[in-house]
């Protein structure tokens, strides 16, 4: 387990320090002076306890306050003398990696590290880390986000008024904000974006406290249990999941529009093989495509056609599918995804057989087709509201009350986030989870997306440290705290090592999926010759096709692995093998499964930055890039990467 690591700010600004170490230039400020002296101790070998360095810092003050500016002179030459063999780039990476920050200029000019006393004071250093402060919020109709100027925070006469509800939060100054704009006009519509790791969470448990109807939208269960959890009995905002909300509209909207009882269309899965459902809705054939063939592409069609906005499906979804290939019989395959979607969403007897799949994304089309409405319920806050389908939002469009969609467009992973509907702006970009240490390493990631889909730039904790960790190929990983993917191949062997090394390891339950079938669709292909099932091995009808690619994306030794006979039951011994702590242990998942997930340390591994990257369409590297963004944004403490990851990256 890494261990966390508080920052420790010296009174010294950065370019201060270069202009002394480079040219021998001593500062004219007194307290910069006296910085210098701490710059030079912590850039020597061996550490230096916060305690020590804040005596030294109030003992040379004291030592040194009538000195002349010779004594200054001679004594910082005599220990810069001691670091000369260092260059600029190493004292400053030995400084970082110890958690030891510069002052900004604001702060040194200001004073902000003088006492009451008018000495150097160690309330110097809670000032440098006021990433998170305790606000003092009044919440009501008459409370206004205008207010929060930069010098009104708490102050304001207004808030002496005892008609409204006063509200403490623990948070950075862009979430005091995205509260108290929330809590002031509950019935408004707001678009959050937030990058990862800035308190969305914190921020709902924040209002829970007050005195707003406010319900929590979770897209899953376990998002619904983990924030019940986190809430406990401090707030009283509810939780239900999107698919509650969802079926429960469709019961009542069917019973709003019917004398008799009719069921509404159901989530679920058909037992219905191919040949029967080309026959039960007269799937024509295409010359050199089958009718199975055309349903497929129907499928396809359709589920395009749900994750907009649109009413009807036309041949503008035809083209998304198929640009070219399509069109030419456009019209014949509207017709038949019409019918086709006719049968998905008919209401059924509680006995008969489901003839297609039906899934969450499909009712929620099927709601915003027939003219349902979200029931009043108070404010809806929606989570991880980047990955809702359009036709949620115009859902939403005919909400009588309150809404605020909070997702982070980074971590869209499929697709784009669909514009919401007449709704105000709110951003949070303070990070508090990682340190500011690392998150410049975040943003060069978003840059290389093709479009700005943040306009502010992501802010790191001030509070406490993530050293990030260049590797060289040869060096040892950690074996604690997540280690990212990008090729299930190198994911699975890793495993195996670790396993046969009798490391601790658990897979994220997403990659342990993927890698399974992966596996068993390389064992079933080289042994029967068996056609992959799996989306990413579907291209490769033999084996030699399958070894070939392995052996020119750096992965003979899997290929080696599966002709040595690797088979089922090693695959199940290696699943079986997992750690049954959560807490302790090394987790492999990828890069796309790590969401929702936090580690001290986060590993990437070398396959994540693979220089076929530059290969990929822009689309496809723009998902892979949100996709590195949201793994690397798991971080707290330490960050491991290959030293050229970025320039890989970059390409």
């Amino acid at each position: 387990m890494s261990s966390q690591l508080s920052t420790y700010y010296l009174p010294v600004t950065q370019q201060s320090t270069e202009n002394f170490l480079i040219r021998g230039v001593v500062p004219a400020r007194f307290i910069e002076r006296i910085g210098l002296f701490s710059v030079l101790m912590v850039g020597r070998p061996g550490n230096v306890s916060r305690a020590n360095l804040s005596r030294a810092l109030a003992d040379l003050y004291e030592n040194f306050l009538n000195s002349p500016d010779e004594v200054f002179a001679t004594c910082l030459g005599e220990l810069h003398a001691e670091i000369a063999q260092q260059t600029v780039t190493e004292t400053l990476k030995i400084l970082s990696d110890r958690g030891i920050r510069f002052a900004s200029e604001e702060q040194v000019a200001s004073r902000a590290w003088c006492g009451a006393n008018g000495r150097y004071a160690e309330a110097f250093q809670s000032h440098c880390r006021d990433t998170l402060m305790d606000y003092e919020l009044t919440v009501g109709p008459e409370a206004e986000v205008e207010d929060l100027e930069d010098d009104d925070w708490g102050d304001s006469d207004a808030r002496t008024d005892h008609a409204r509800r006063r509200l403490t939060l623990h948070g950075p100054r862009d979430q005091v904000r995205a509260a108290t704009a929330i809590a002031a006009a509950p019935d408004e519509h707001f678009t959050m974006s937030a990058y990862a790791g800035t308190g969305k969470t914190h921020l709902l448990l924040a209002l829970a406290g007050s005195s707003g109807d406010f319900i929590h939208l979770a897209p899953t269960a376990a998002h619904s249990q983990a924030f019940l959890r986190r809430i406990g009995t401090l707030g009283n905002m509810r939780s239900i999941t999107l698919f509650r909300l969802a079926t429960d509209m469709a019961t009542a909207f069917v019973r709003s529009r019917s004398t008799r009882w009719v069921n509404p269309p159901k989530v679920g899965e058909t037992t219905w093989p191919v040949s029967r459902q080309v026959e039960a809705v007269g799937v024509p054939s295409f010359p050199g495509e089958p009718a199975a063939v055309v349903l497929s592409k129907v499928h396809r069609i359709i589920n395009a056609w749900c994750f907009t906005a649109d009413n009807e499906i036309t041949t503008e979804h035809v083209r998304r599918v198929s640009p070219a290939g399509l069109l030419e019989n456009g019209p014949a395959y509207v017709a038949c995804a019409r019918r086709v979607w006719s049968l998905m969403s008919a209401s059924l007897p509680a006995n008969q057989e489901r003839a297609f799949d039906f899934k969450l994304y499909h009712l929620v089309k099927w709601l915003d087709v027939s003219g349902a409405e979200i029931p009043p319920m108070g404010t809806l806050f929606l989570d991880e509201a980047h990955d809702l389908p359009a036709p949620w939002y115009s859902l939403l469009r005919r909400y009588p009350q309150g809404w605020v969609a909070m997702g982070d467009p980074y971590q869209c992973l499929s697709g784009r986030v669909p514009k919401a509907p007449q709704s105000k702006t709110l951003t949070m970009v303070q990070s508090v989870r990682t340190g500011d240490q690392a998150t410049p390493l975040f943003q060069s990631v978003v840059d290389q997306h093709s479009e700005r889909l943040v306009d502010e730039t992501i802010v790191g904790s001030r509070d406490h440290v993530t050293r990030p960790r260049p590797y060289a190929p040869s060096d040892e990983l950690p074996h604690t705290g997540l280690r990212a993917y990008g090729s299930v191949w190198k994911m699975l062997e890793d495993a195996l090592r670790v396993k046969n090394g009798g490391g601790q390891f658990r897979l994220v339950k997403a990659s342990e999926r993927e890698l399974v079938k992966a596996a068993q669709d390389a064992i079933l292909l080289r042994r029967s010759k068996d056609r992959p099932k799996s989306y990413q091995l579907r291209s490769f009808d033999t084996w030699d096709a399958l070894s070939h690619h392995l052996e020119i994306n750096g992965h003979a030794n899997v290929a080696k692995l599966f002709e040595r006979g690797f088979n089922e039951t090693n695959l199940d011994e290696l699943v079986g093998s997992q750690s049954g702590d959560e807490r302790n242990g090394l987790y492999l998942g990828m890069l796309a499964h790590c969401k929702n997930m936090e580690f001290s340390t986060v590993t990437m591994s070398g396959c994540c930055f693979s220089s076929s990257l530059r290969s990929l369409s822009k689309d496809e590297r723009d998902k892979h890039i949100k996709a590195v963004y949201v793994a690397m944004t798991r971080v707290r403490d330490e960050l491991w990467l290959p030293g050229d990851a970025i320039d890989r990256l970059c390409g």
